[in-house]
């Protein structure tokens, strides 16, 4: 005959309970502080193609602009600040270790970070200041200004040193072509190369100032101080187009197939197609670097001296946005738009996003140079004027600080955890087989009187009545 046994109720108990209310504490302030996903959610992801635009400040610029105060959250927050060498200027990352190569122009060398560790100091040549990296083998291309050549790194280790016209200041990498493009301001023409080898020399004119490459067709726009842009396809020159006075910075925008040309002598941005200007744009004083948002559809443009960005939509200027004094760098954020500009003399990032400046996060001194490490979410900020480097991260709306998530996170393991042995103990218990003397009545007799069952738990007699 099948024995009957009263099922128990599942209660957690008194610890059980406890471990409960840590629970929901837990969940409470996770939910509270609403921590954001790496790389999505308040970050998003950058756009690695637009995501940084440089322009070095004039040298004796002085701090004569004050910087305009602005209000709202930021979405990111400083997790670090890493000791480099002198004078850090150009940096590249290296998706595929997680690398961060912060070019040091005052010390000849460049630091490799991953995460916030320095893990390699690099000799490379003399006057270094920018870098670019190159996706399709892993290496790091340095240009070293004063001894006209490119030091290749790849890892911890210079691997080539290749030579390059004079005077190799900046570098751009052609994503269609796997081709690296060092532009040799005093020896007018473009150093090509691939892997670790020249394959190529192209002369532009006088002074390459900036390029960039249109990605769909590995076509390359190149600026020169004869205040032009020239056209340069399988390493031929196609057309030379005049533009405004020092063109410093150039970008192609996917939106409307344009090129557009930072004009900082002329105040003004011309607009490109193959073959001619077909607009130029007003913007502030002495632009010097832009970025596009592909969220947005807009352009930004950073004018230096007038301390201000203007928006630029299609053809016209649709916003222009108050940020601190001397903003030279941009880097924009393709998953929520939010973009984040470098104040040489504020000492810190203007946030902006669509038409609007909606906060400024605090960095190291002389900012010049922003990237986005899109595997960990991080952007890392070169500090010009004291050597660091700062590292942001998502930041927790609610202002609570780093360690407060980990300590939620914990909490909440820590209490499930708890909660599921209790749970699992009780179950067990529950289930573990006893003796006919310590039953109740069987299922039979509990059919016929169901009060039996409150009189078995009463009476520890297993059979009730008998003498």
């Amino acid at each position: 005959m099948t024995e009957y046994r009263r099922p128990r109720k599942r209660s957690v108990g008194v610890a059980g309970g406890a471990h409960l209310a840590l629970l929901m504490v837990a969940v409470t302030l996770v939910s509270a502080v609403s921590l954001p996903a790496v790389g999505s959610g308040a970050m998003g992801s950058f756009a690695s193609s637009h995501a940084v635009a440089l322009g070095r400040p004039p040298g004796n610029a002085a701090r004569t602009i004050a910087e305009t105060s602005s209000t709202g959250p930021a979405p990111l927050g400083t997790i670090a600040t890493i000791g480099v060498d002198s004078q850090p200027y150009g940096l590249a990352y290296d998706n595929s270790t997680d690398l961060l190569y912060v070019v040091n122009s005052g010390s000849n060398d460049v630091t490799v970070i991953r995460g916030f560790t320095v893990i390699a100091t690099v000799p490379v040549g003399s006057g270094p200041n920018y870098a670019v990296y190159d996706a399709s083998d892993g290496d790091v291309y340095v240009g070293n200004t004063l001894d006209n050549t490119v030091s290749v790194i790849h890892g911890t280790s210079v691997v080539a040193t290749v030579p390059t016209g004079a005077y190799p200041f900046r570098l751009v990498y052609d994503a269609e072509n796997s081709y690296v493009y060092v532009l040799d301001q005093l020896s007018e023409n473009l150093t090509v190369i691939q892997g670790t080898s020249v394959v190529g020399a192209v002369a532009v004119g006088p002074g390459p100032i900036a390029a960039t490459c249109d990605p769909r067709t590995g076509d390359l726009w190149v600026t020169t101080h004869a205040d032009a842009a020239v056209l340069v396809r399988q390493l031929s020159v196609v057309t030379t187009i005049p533009v405004g006075r020092d063109p410093q910075s150039v970008s192609y925008v996917p939106a409307t197939g344009g090129v557009y040309v930072a004009n900082t002598e002329s105040n003004s941005v011309s607009v490109l197609n193959l073959t001619s200007v077909v607009a130029t744009i007003g913007v502030g004083s002495y632009p010097i670097a832009l970025a596009y948002s592909s969220l947005q559809g807009y352009l930004y443009v950073a004018n230096y001296y007038s301390a201000n960005v203007s928006v630029v939509g299609g053809l016209a200027v649709v916003a222009t946005l108050p940020v601190g004094a001397y903003p030279n760098a941009m880097a924009f954020d393709a998953g929520d738009g939010y973009g984040f500009v470098a104040n040489a003399h504020s000492d810190n990032l203007s946030v902006i996003r669509g038409t609007s400046t909606v906060g400024s996060i605090a960095v190291g001194a002389e900012p010049v140079s922003v990237v986005y490490a899109p595997s960990t979410g991080y952007l890392y900020v070169a500090n010009y004027g004291e050597g660091t480097v700062t590292v942001l991260g998502p930041s927790p709306a609610s202002g609570l600080p780093t360690w407060a998530y980990a300590s939620a996170i914990a909490l909440l393991f820590s209490a499930a955890a708890a909660i599921m042995i209790g749970v699992e103990r009780r179950r067990r218990e529950t289930r573990l087989p006893r003796s006919r003397t310590e039953v109740g009545p069987t299922r039979t007799e509990t059919q016929k009187d169901p009060s039996a069952i409150e009189q078995a738990r009463e009476d520890p007699d297993p059979h009730p009545g008998a003498p």
